[in-house]
C-alpha cells in the first residue's frame, strides 16, 4: 500500500487546499490502485507523556487516534508526507513522531536487538510554503523541513527515497509570483494560488522512483 500523509493541521482547508491537490496529483500519476490518503486534521492525535505504557504493545493506551493512524503506518509499503512550512512543523506532525519514536525506543530499551516495525519502508517528502519561490527560499524549506523530518524518518528506520537531483531527499515549492496570495476581506485567511503543472514536474522524480 502506498500512504499519503497530509500533515495540514488547518481545519478550515477544504479539498482546494494544495495539500488536498498535492494528493490528489500523487494519485492520479501512481500507477498503483492501493493509494491511500490521510489528513493529520482528522485525528486528534495527542503529545506523548513519555509514560512507557506503549512498550508491551507497540500502541498507546491514552490516544486511541494515533493507534488508528499507526495501523495505516505499519501496513504501507511507501509512504509520502506532505508538510506545510508553519513555524516551522505542524504540530501534529512532531505529536506523531514522538509517539513512534517512544514505541521503538521503549522497545529497544528492553531488547538491544529489536527491529524497527518501520525498517526499510520507503519514504518521501513533499515540504511547501507561502513564500515566493526564490533559490534561498526552496533552500530554506529544504533545509528547514525536509532535512530535518528526513533525519527523523531515517531514524525510526524508514529509507528515505533518493531523488538524484538537488533536493535529493524530497521536493520543495513556493509561491511563483506575489499576486498569487490575495487578502480575502471576508476570510482571515489569504487566498493562495498554486501552479500546478510546475509542482507537477517537481513531484515527478518521487513518482518516477516509486
Amino acid at each position: 500500500m502506498i500512504l499519503i500523509v497530509s500533515a495540514s493541521n488547518s481545519r478550515v482547508t477544504n479539498e482546494k487546499s494544495i495539500s488536498s491537490q498535492v494528493s490528489k496529483m500523487l494519485k492520479s500519476k501512481i500507477s498503483n490502485d492501493n493509494v491511500e490518503e490521510v489528513r493529520l486534521k482528522d485525528y486528534n492525535i495527542h503529545p506523548c507523556q513519555l509514560c512507557g505504557s506503549c512498550v508491551d504493545y507497540s500502541r498507546c493506551p491514552f490516544d486511541e487516534a494515533y493507534n488508528k493512524l499507526h495501523k495505516k503506518i505499519n501496513q504501507a509499503d511507501v509512504i509520502i508526507w506532505i508538510v506545510p512550512h508553519y513555524s516551522p512543523f505542524p504540530s501534529k506532525l512532531m505529536c506523531l513522531f514522538e509517539k513512534m519514536n517512544e514505541i521503538a525506543y521503549s522497545k529497544w530499551l528492553n531488547n538491544p536487538n529489536f527491529k524497527s516495525p518501520y525498517w526499510r519502508k520507503r519514504v518521501s517528502v513533499v515540504a511547501h510554503g507561502a513564500m515566493v519561490e526564490s533559490e534561498e527560499v526552496l533552500e530554506y524549506y529544504y533545509n528547514a523541513l525536509v532535512i530535518p523530518i528526513s533525519r527523523t524518518l531515517s531514524g525510526l528506520g524508514f529509507n528515505m527515497i533518493k531523488l538524484g537531483n538537488t533536493h535529493e531527499y524530497g521536493a520543495v515549492f513556493g509561491l511563483e509570483k506575489e499576486t498569487d496570495l490575495a487578502m480575502n476581506l471576508d476570510n482571515l485567511f489569504p487566498e493562495i494560488q498554486f501552479d500546478m503543472k510546475r509542482i507537477e514536474s517537481r513531484l515527478n522524480a518521487i513518482i518516477e522512483n516509486i
